[in-house]
């Protein structure tokens, strides 16, 4: 439970932890459902007026960034190590413009069309560098 100042960075520390036991060393990217972001903003510590968010920031240098993941329901956390041996981008189709006419040749139109996905990797023990935790 994010609520209860430290438990956000506890449950991070935790899962870094497991990412790194398995030969994960970041850097890592945390993504976290709305309701566990909006706790993290909590102070984790009145006397110096830091959320605990900027704790996690701050103290773990590996950790790029925590953002808000709307996809995610409430209680869930993704960590994902930012490398190209665990997530990359897959081009199915390259950028590409597209033009056309209307009207007789008095409009024209166009449209810039692309297909990307991120595909996440694993190596060759079926493991990759993306923990998903829940209940948190």
């Amino acid at each position: 439970d994010f609520g209860t100042a430290g438990n956000g960075y506890k449950t991070v520390v935790g899962a870094i932890n497991a990412l790194r036991a398995i030969g994960f060393k970041g850097p890592y990217m945390i993504y976290v459902a709305s309701t566990q972001y909006g706790q993290l903003h909590n102070l984790i510590d009145p006397t110096n007026a830091r959320a605990e968010i900027q704790v996690i920031k701050d103290n773990i240098p590996e950790v790029l960034d925590v953002k808000v993941s709307y996809e995610l329901t409430a209680a869930n956390m993704v960590i994902v190590q930012m490398t190209p041996n665990v997530v990359d981008l897959a081009i199915g189709m390259i950028l590409t413009p597209v033009q056309w006419t209307e009207m007789g040749g008095m409009i024209t139109d166009f449209r810039v069309m692309t297909a990307l996905a991120p595909r996440v990797k694993q190596d060759a023990n079926n493991r990759t560098g993306v923990c998903h935790v829940t209940n948190c």
